[in-house]
């Protein structure tokens, strides 16, 4: 990205930030303590604000970033089955509801529910922090289940380590468990989120 993109962009995202009700209460309520002769708590004011923005830029900031990272770990292609038949699509084209298969070696290209599994274990260090292989199933968690603990998910930009598996897409690209949990402004991790579909090359299922 050119060095001027890239303060556009840097721009617009602060744009984003100062463009919230918030913002605009703490503004006026400075303007008002300006006009009344209490500069130390107009300053202040202004101080929160400044924070609250430059947090919100730099979440903003990380999830891009996160974003990006997952963009280059996908696979070029998946291996899915639309209307029973099995066939290869670009990742970019996966929605919710596509029934991904996954083989040892591949990364895994969106956040994916088992539906079954044959010795299925998958590297999620750098989502949870965990060195080991987490053995996956298709077991029927409760939705407050940790994420650390949810055994019958897979999620986007790990690494299937060792066995086979299959199971249906709930989220894809920025709304994968990676790029909301990098970024805190995504909230409560306990509720899947589902990605508006993408129109696909082939026909749907």
């Amino acid at each position: 990205m050119l060095p001027g993109a890239a303060r556009m962009g840097l721009l617009r995202a602060a744009g984003r930030q100062v463009n919230n009700p918030l913002v605009f209460v703490l503004l006026a309520a400075a303007t008002v303590t300006l006009l009344l002769g209490e500069y130390v708590d107009a300053w202040v004011i202004l101080g929160v604000v400044l924070v609250n923005v430059s947090i919100g830029l730099l979440q903003e900031i990380r999830a891009e970033a996160a974003l990006d990272a997952l963009r280059s770990l996908v696979p070029t292609h998946s291996v899915v089955v639309r209307g029973g038949i099995r066939t290869e699509v670009p990742s970019e084209y996966l929605v919710p509801g596509d029934l991904v298969l996954l083989e040892a070696g591949e990364k895994v290209p969106a956040d994916i529910r088992l539906v079954r599994e044959s010795g299925l274990e998958v590297d999620e260090s750098m989502l949870t922090g965990e060195s080991e292989p987490a053995s996956k199933d298709e077991v029927v968690l409760p939705l407050t289940t940790p994420v650390a603990d949810r055994r019958n998910m897979l999620y986007g930009g790990t690494l299937v380590t060792t066995g086979s598996g299959a199971g249906v897409v709930v989220a894809t690209a920025g709304e994968t468990s990676l790029v909301r949990f990098s970024g805190s402004w995504a909230g409560s991790s306990q509720h899947p989120v589902h990605s508006p579909e993408k129109s696909a090359p082939s026909a749907r299922r």
